[in-house]
């Protein structure tokens, strides 16, 4: 993850992965394509697929 400095001094991050949702809850976004900042809303479904791809890139590096 690469972090910068904004205008207002804080920390800002370019997210690379950004996994969203629990063990047995996935959510996703409406908008197909938006950023993750533009989302305005999201969808559950029975999932759990988040959980395994952030932990297969954690250990990945």
């Amino acid at each position: 993850m690469r972090r910068t400095r904004r205008d207002d001094g804080a920390m800002a991050s370019d997210l690379e992965l950004l996994t969203v949702g629990r063990i047995s809850i996935d959510l996703y976004c409406d908008q197909v394509g938006a950023d993750w900042h533009a989302a305005r809303s999201f969808s559950k479904a029975v999932g759990g697929s988040p959980t395994n791809v952030a932990i297969a890139t954690a250990r990945l590096g």
